[in-house]
């Protein structure tokens, strides 16, 4: 699907090294906050199960984070609302197709009418592989990252994308 580049925004990874990156995200279409957030230092946690439609068995430790969850199972409104549930701030929903390195889908309400309070959006498949592979290797429980990325200051956003990753 094509995409306006202006409708992404941009993350980094400032740990675990290995995925030291600025990633693209693309925000939900229709449903959830603006993702307006600025955090210059906060925890991704990779929620277990990776699908997020049912309460997660690491659940303490998304309160205050952005949560990563997988697409398929449900909708994308379900998973939101299931983090939300639980104190996440924003949600970013990979792909499920870890080959997917550059196709970024429309996320939309699901036709229930339910309410998400917070940022949601979408990233690629790829990205959310290497992310949690990344913090099995390291026995991490979560990346720190930045958000946003200023595209207008950041002479790096081109260079620091993952290796994986054709932009």
């Amino acid at each position: 699907m094509l995409f306006d580049s202006s409708d992404l925004v941009y993350f980094e990874v400032l740990k675990p090294e290995s995925i030291k990156y600025v990633y693209k995200l693309r925000p939900a279409k229709d449903f959830g906050s603006i993702f307006d957030l600025h955090f210059d230092s906060i925890r991704l946690v990779a929620v277990e199960p990776p699908n997020g439609c049912q309460k997660p068995s690491n659940s303490r430790i998304i309160q205050g984070a952005i949560a990563l969850v997988e697409r398929g199972g449900c909708s994308f409104v379900s998973k939101s609302k299931m983090v939300e549930q639980f104190g996440a701030v924003a949600v970013l929903i990979a792909d499920n197709a870890a080959d997917n390195v550059n196709t970024m889908l429309d996320m939309v309400q699901d036709g229930t009418g339910r309410d998400v309070h917070i940022p949601a959006g979408f990233i690629l498949g790829s990205d959310g592989y290497y992310i949690r592979k990344a913090l099995r290797e390291s026995h991490e429980t979560a990346a720190i990252i930045s958000i946003p990325v200023n595209v207008t200051t950041s002479p790096h956003l081109y260079t620091k994308q993952p290796p994986w990753s054709y932009w």
